[in-house]
């Protein structure tokens, strides 16, 4: 079989002082040999960050796409075993009530596309609802793979819409987990879309 390895890190200078818009998360696949088979990484954006624009190029993007799903909500038991696992699939649902009971009271989550991290459950429910009107139902997050152990888990996914992949909607994130299993922090980075060119 396959190990799976995720890191989260970032740059200090010589004083050991961090280094501004460095953190970056990688996810490497390893065969039984010790070999990397397959390998993701992206970097956080640098300052100033770009904030809300992603979600409203992703809203532009899908009103030319055009949202005619349908989305089934069931009031079965999720059968996903871990938080990371129930707060993605209580996200696809748009039910971010139960994506946000994932984590705990005193969260704290980045996503690195903004300046300062979401403290605590409501300012992430806030985060999340915003996120949440600016993409279709359409649009899910898909896990692609997992690493988790009992104190933290990486997580490599990417963005659908109607079961299609779309284009640059890759990333990974980086979860610590309390004694009970839920989220203590999160650090989300999605992949940078190559630069325009011409």
């Amino acid at each position: 079989g396959k190990s799976k390895v995720c890191v989260m890190y970032h740059l200090t200078d010589d004083d050991g002082n961090d280094v501004t818009d460095t953190t970056a998360i990688s996810f490497y696949n390893v065969d039984d040999d010790g070999k990397i088979v397959s390998a993701f990484d992206v970097t956080e954006p640098v300052s100033p960050k770009p904030g809300d624009s992603g979600l409203k190029l992703l809203k532009t993007v899908s009103n030319l796409i055009g949202d005619e799903s349908i989305v089934m909500m069931t009031t079965d038991s999720i059968t996903s075993s871990t938080a990371v696992e129930q707060y993605f699939d209580a996200w696809n649902k748009r039910d971010m009530k139960l994506a946000v009971a994932q984590f705990t009271e005193d969260c704290s989550v980045r996503d690195l596309q903004y300046d300062d991290a979401f403290s605590n459950r409501d300012e992430l429910e806030t985060h999340l609802l915003r996120c949440k009107d600016c993409l279709p139902s359409s649009f899910n997050f898909v896990i692609d793979d997992i690493a988790q152990t009992k104190q933290k888990a990486g997580v490599l996914w990417h963005v659908e819409n109607d079961g299609e992949p779309l284009s640059f909607t890759r990333g990974c994130s980086f979860y610590t987990l309390d004694r009970n299993g839920l989220i203590q922090t999160g650090f989300d980075i999605p992949e940078k879309a190559p630069p325009k060119t011409g």
